[in-house]
């Protein structure tokens, strides 16, 4: 019997979204922003100045999301979290070329959002590639890089969802009762039971529960934990799947 009561190959994890703006990143900032300008471009030829600027500003750009990439495992960013922002990024790095990130107005973010949107991105995509702008440009504008944050002056109509209705009583037993496997029974009889996340499930241990106290220790978000209750069904659903 595996360690973890549910193994995860058929969970997918949600992506866990940060809570609150990052704190100051001075700390992480190894040299400050004016260092990143070097004074070589006088000693090039006159011919070559624009080319060794636009090299200069893709080294930098990249050196400025490298930074932001340690700050997200400093504040202990989801693994699934920090390579969607880092996707967004590189897009939006590809999307500005040779141009630098220090200079980027809201134009230039408004035209990304439009190129994205013209190549089939979702209203929900461009909506959740603003706000990720948005957290790197604060991050930048912490840092002392940037003197405004650019994305913070775009706005885009907010993507409607769709919330679903809570199931009543009778529809909860229904979909218990449609189960096929002990471990689906199980599955469902702790979420109703708990109330816990799909992430919580897929990390939750056999030792982690007390079925005398018929109650769960999980761990949530930025490695919180906490312990919930769970009925008497989820509890018996629990033993019979740990015990086949």
């Amino acid at each position: 019997m595996l360690d973890r009561v549910f193994p995860s190959e058929t969970l997918p994890v949600r992506p866990n979204a940060p809570s609150s703006a990052a704190a100051s990143p001075k700390l992480l900032w190894s040299h400050s922003s004016t260092s990143f300008q070097s004074g070589c471009e006088l000693d090039c030829p006159a011919s070559n100045r624009r080319e060794y600027r636009m090299r200069s500003n893709a080294k930098l750009n990249r050196r400025l999301v490298a930074q932001y990439q340690k700050w997200m495992v400093a504040m202990h960013y989801a693994t699934v979290t920090k390579s969607m922002y880092l996707k967004v990024l590189n897009s939006f790095l590809i999307f500005l070329g040779e141009r630098s990130l220090i200079r980027v107005t809201h134009t230039d973010i408004r035209l990304f959002i439009a190129d994205a949107s013209e190549n089939g991105a979702t209203l929900s995509t461009v909506y959740r590639s603003l706000g990720v702008l948005r957290q790197f440009y604060d991050f930048l504008n912490l840092g002392g890089v940037v003197d405004y944050v650019a994305p913070r002056f775009v706005r885009l109509r907010v993507p409607w969802r769709n919330s679903l209705r809570v199931l009543n009583q009778e529809q909860v037993r229904r979909v218990i009762s449609a189960t096929r496997t002990r471990r689906e029974k199980a599955l469902i009889e702790f979420f109703y039971s708990s109330g816990c996340r799909l992430s919580e499930a897929i990390h939750l241990k056999i030792q982690d529960i007390d079925f005398q106290a018929r109650q769960a220790r999980v761990r949530g978000k930025l490695g919180k934990v906490r312990l919930v209750l769970i009925a008497e069904s989820a509890a018996n659903a629990l033993l019979a799947y740990i015990g086949a």
